[in-house]
């Protein structure tokens, strides 16, 4: 027997010369593997350390498949095209049985007449049953040629990237906490305290170093419950050994036991370690697969001022784990949010591009890029000469009654004091200070704003605006204000 591995699809592959014996079938099952009758072969759906030392054991190497996931699929949609031309053949044969089956009235005998009748439904169901059973392979067929071409496709691909990244770092990550864990227990029995038993009652300020490091990694890191006692022999985690009310272990020994057949974790053949290896392995080979798809966008160095899929970049956001750029922002239509006219708010809108091919971004040109950077300086002038108001009463009262015709349920206006809204724009986010226009309408751009004002957002009715008691108090230059 061999055994293969494929990197398309992230599948060991069993090829018996034999059948295999009870025993050993048992295994393979247990660690995932299922027989393909067809291909007459054990197929793991996942590669994993123990299916790997398996299939060593069994074949002493692991060779590269050769038969790639769009042989195999086409290998299959051309069998069930086959089961399909023999159902369409029983259909025919069934239904031409049916055509040439004598008709039933003439007959003198009414007990014949209905045998033949019954016979006839008979045939009939069986035409439209295996028609029915045609259709069901053809829906087969066609489902794995398009799946296959859906594993293919470069976005599928960049998604695959993007979990195993994430499965990396999260592999990376467990590694460095279990040798920290590692190494805290290989130094519990130098502490100070290691081999003095501490009553579970005992005062934490005076517990022994090395009582105190034992006990929390007892506590966070070590959760099983079949470590032996030294000298009972019950078997219960180490933090209830280190706590025992009769007879409680040293941190010497909790650490012996927690040390007991663990390798360390720096070992190159640790578990762990070959889980990164394998994601380390299966990413080089999707990044050079992507590569000569096109890459992806998130690879290019964008910038403000470029162009995504048409629409000129505003700003870029980029992973803190891999330092990668992730999304963009642009200006789009709002997916819900609609002015008076009904029609979308344009805002700035987080796009991401990590399933985005190489060809969706283009640079800005010099051109471009001056008149982006003109733009911006513009913008931030203009926002900063607006001016934050404090309004009067009436003011107030004017501008909250044309949130509240906006909205279903109205709003009132919200007086507080500038700690209390220091604290309170603090707290939940919801107070801040917004840009309003002439028409009293909360705008996002800087060139249509009038003037600042401090506000309260509400999802179930309108905004209520926030007044300053401690501070002086302006009219607001609104439209039906100067009209009055």
């Amino acid at each position: 027997m061999h055994a293969t591995y494929c990197l398309d699809d992230n599948k060991l592959r069993l090829y018996p010369s034999a059948r295999l014996d009870a025993e050993t079938y048992n295994r393979a099952k247990k660690l995932g593997f299922k027989w393909a009758p067809k291909q007459e072969l054990f197929v793991c759906p996942a590669w994993s350390p123990g299916a790997e030392d398996f299939l060593l054991e069994l074949c002493e190497e692991i060779e590269d498949e050769s038969y790639t996931p769009e042989e195999r699929a086409a290998d299959r949609a051309e069998r069930f095209e086959g089961y399909r031309g023999n159902r369409v053949a029983d259909a025919s044969s069934q239904a031409d049985r049916f055509d040439s089956a004598g008709s039933v009235f003439g007959h003198q005998n009414a007990h014949r007449a209905e045998r033949q009748a019954n016979r006839a439904a008979g045939i009939r169901r069986n035409a439209l049953s295996h028609w029915s059973r045609a259709e069901y392979w053809l829906s087969r067929t066609q489902a794995v040629i398009s799946h296959a071409l859906y594993k293919a496709r470069p976005e599928v691909r960049r998604s695959r990237i993007k979990r195993l990244e994430a499965d990396l770092r999260k592999s990376e990550h467990e590694a460095a906490e279990q040798t920290a864990v590692y190494d805290d227990w290989l130094s519990v029995p130098t502490r100070d305290g290691a081999t003095v038993v501490t009553p579970c009652d005992a005062d934490p300020t005076s517990w022994p170093d090395a009582y105190r490091l034992a006990y929390r990694l007892a506590n966070y890191f070590s959760h099983s419950y079949e470590y032996k006692h030294p000298r009972t022999g019950e078997e219960s985690s180490l933090w209830s050994h280190l706590t025992d009310n009769i007879d409680p272990i040293t941190p010497a020994e909790a650490a012996a036991l927690a040390l007991e057949g663990r390798s360390d974790p720096r070992d190159p053949e640790s578990w762990r370690n070959r889980w990164t290896r394998h994601y380390q392995n299966r990413l080089a080979f999707e990044r050079a697969m992507l590569a000569n798809e096109g890459g992806t966008a998130a690879a290019a160095e964008m910038e403000p001022g470029g162009w995504v899929l048409g629409r000129q970049i505003h700003a870029v956001n980029r992973s803190p784990a891999t330092r990668q750029i992730v999304s963009v922002k642009i200006m789009a239509p709002h997916p819900w949010r609609e002015d008076d006219n009904g029609a979308p708010i344009v805002c700035l809108q987080s796009l991401n591009i990590e399933r985005l091919g190489a060809d969706a971004y283009r640079p800005p040109t010099d051109e471009e890029r001056a008149a982006f950077a003109e733009a911006k300086t513009a913008k931030k002038a203009a926002t900063k000469r607006l001016s934050i108001l404090n309004p009067d009463a009436a003011s107030a009262a004017a501008l909250q009654a044309l949130w509240n015709s906006k909205a279903k349920t109205p709003g009132e206006v919200t007086e507080m004091t500038q700690a209390h809204y220091t604290r309170a724009s603090q707290g939940d986010g919801w107070c801040a200070i917004v840009m309003v226009d002439e028409s009293g309408q909360i705008v996002n751009t800087a060139e249509r704003a009038a003037f600042k004002v401090r506000r309260r957002g509400y999802f179930t009715r309108a905004d209520e605006l926030i007044v300053i008691t401690d501070k002086p108090r302006k009219p607001l230059p609104l439209a039906e204000l100067v009209a009055q």
